[in-house]
């Protein structure tokens, strides 16, 4: 019987991301300035362009946004994370039995939807 693995080891890697993330907003609530925290967004201009990214959970989310006439979107379009650790996935599941594939899917917790195109 195993004790240790690759499905324990990503479960722990949640739980110490977890803790950071609790320590990291006790030590900056006190210190939050309560103040504005949205800033004035200029009219979009038709047929612009933009790309942002955030840091999600699974990894790097990006945003690409195209302008419409009327300060509109005219399309946006999200790449989840997901799409990048599909593969690893595969390299995951190699040497296991086929019962251990759904905890090791699991594990990786991919989204289905957040990578249809």
């Amino acid at each position: 019987m195993y004790l240790e693995g690759d499905v324990l080891r990503r479960m722990q890697v949640q739980i110490d991301e977890v803790r950071q993330s609790l320590g990291v907003v006790r030590w900056a609530e006190p210190r939050l300035d309560y103040g504005q925290h949205r800033a004035a967004v200029p009219p979009l201009r038709a047929g612009r362009y933009a790309l942002g990214s955030v840091e999600g959970w699974r990894g790097e989310i990006l945003y690409w946004i195209r302008a419409d006439t009327g300060n509109r979107i005219a399309r946006c379009k999200v790449k989840d994370p997901s799409l990048n650790n599909w593969p690893a996935l595969v390299e995951a599941v190699q040497g296991n039995i086929v019962p251990d594939f759904p905890v090791i899917n699991k594990s990786f917790n991919l989204s289905y939807s957040g990578t249809d195109r």
